[in-house]
């Protein structure tokens, strides 16, 4: 989860090789909260110390990333839902009705990647023919058939199972041998994350809620391939000491940008914080006044690699380290191969009030798409709307209207000359009803 501190960090820094080490939280050791902590609570349990059943760790009002992983805890530990989480498990795919429903009508091939078990598409975790007969009980099997799934790209924390965080049974299935009571679920294939044997779940609903904070976004870098210092993502920022000594430029100054430049700043000789944001003007800041702030970042320079450049001609030389802070992608690699939704420049595609997928609904819903949000309220409310919808207690509206609603949505971002990287921005007052 991405409020699991990991010191750990992936093996290719700028986070671009689809083979890497994968580290999934980017969280930095010194990192506190943005929002006092009273307005990030659900709705149901006040984000405070004497709620939290003496799990809290920090009192104050914007406390350290721990507080919030404690307060989590707690929820998870009052409202009893550590045994519906699978803790070290990996969502491999997850197939619509339709998909099923062909693929019912195929052979079953149960030794390889592209064979079918119960109707849905099987393989194993590493692509060789596996026996699991052994791993799930055909009693656990049927009762996972018909509940609704929350998906994890990348399964969840590698927590433990103390006070009750965690804890499920960990099989599951569904459907019989000729694929007819799984043709109008959806399949979900599942793998433990430390790899082995993949399993097949029959589910009524899917629930994606596999966050955005784990895929870096880069911005174009002409020259990068001859600077001869260090490049990375701030994904796999931790702190500031290995620093000490340098001139570093960080690419981006949003809440972690700024952040995290003026924490590099107390060990770095000379940090360049780079925006196309900053007045020109700006004085240098910083506790030690070293960060100048620099406009848009452009590159490297042809003739002199280790200098970067930025808009209006600045430059900074002698440059030891660059840290794009420079935000995420979304990424539902569970769902390749569907048409359930599109990521374009950013841009989940279509996601009706962004949620739902017009013509998937109400099958499957997105939970914590927007951003510039307060997460957890926000995210508490779409998640009581799909539980509303699936219970039957609220109907969403045709697939038409949906869609409709998408489309003028895509012209209010265009009428305010917008990237579509913005469309799921709800700042201000977007994030409330309307």
């Amino acid at each position: 989860g991405v409020w699991v501190y990991e010191p750990e960090t992936e093996d290719d820094p700028l986070g671009v090789d689809p083979g890497r080490k994968r580290v999934f939280s980017s969280m930095y050791a010194g990192l506190r909260t943005n929002l006092p902590r009273e307005v990030m609570a659900f709705s149901d349990f006040p984000f405070l110390p004497t709620t939290m059943g003496g799990l809290s760790v920090d009192d104050r009002t914007f406390p350290g990333h721990q507080e919030v992983h404690s307060y989590l805890r707690a929820f998870t530990k009052a409202f009893s839902l550590g045994p519906l989480v699978r803790l070290h498990t990996r969502v491999v795919r997850v197939t619509p009705p339709t998909m099923l429903a062909t693929a019912a009508h195929g052979p079953a091939d149960h030794g390889t990647a592209n064979g079918t078990v119960n109707g849905i598409p099987h393989g194993t975790a590493n692509g060789a023919a596996s026996d699991c007969s052994d791993t799930a009980d055909s009693s656990e099997m049927g009762e996972t058939a018909g509940r609704e799934m929350t998906a994890s790209a990348d399964g969840v924390s590698s927590d433990d199972n103390s006070d009750g965080y965690g804890g499920g049974s960990g099989s599951g299935g569904g459907g019989s041998g000729d694929g007819s009571s799984v043709r109008e679920q959806w399949g979900v294939t599942t793998a433990p994350a430390a790899g082995g044997c993949e399993e097949e779940h029959a589910f009524d609903a899917v629930l994606v809620c596999n966050g955005h904070f784990s895929e870096p976004r880069l911005p174009p870098s002409p020259g990068a391939e001859r600077f001869p210092g260090r490049q990375m993502h701030s994904h796999n920022y931790r702190e500031a000491g290995p620093f000490a000594g340098q001139r570093v430029v960080v690419v981006g100054a949003a809440a972690s940008g700024e952040d995290i430049g003026r924490e590099i700043a107390l060990q770095a000789d000379q940090v360049f914080l780079s925006s196309r944001q900053w007045d020109p003007d700006s004085p240098p800041a910083g506790n030690r006044g070293n960060i100048l702030r620099m406009p848009a970042f452009c590159g490297f320079d042809a003739a002199s690699p280790a200098t970067v450049q930025f808009e209006n001609g600045q430059e900074a030389a002698d440059i030891d380290t660059v840290v794009y802070a420079t935000g995420y992608v979304y990424s539902f690699p569970f769902l390749n191969g569907t048409t359930i939704v599109k990521v374009e420049g950013n841009r989940v595609h279509p996601l009706y009030q962004h949620v739902w997928a017009p013509a998937y609904a109400p099958g499957i819903a997105f939970v914590g798409i927007p951003w510039k949000v307060l997460p957890f309220p926000q995210y508490e409310l779409q998640a009581r709307w799909a539980a509303r919808v699936l219970s039957g207690r609220v109907e969403l509206p045709s697939t038409e209207v949906m869609q409709g609603d998408v489309e003028d949505w895509y012209r209010q971002l265009d009428a305010r000359g917008l990237d579509r990287r913005f469309t799921h921005r709800l700042d201000g007052t977007l994030q409330w009803a309307r």
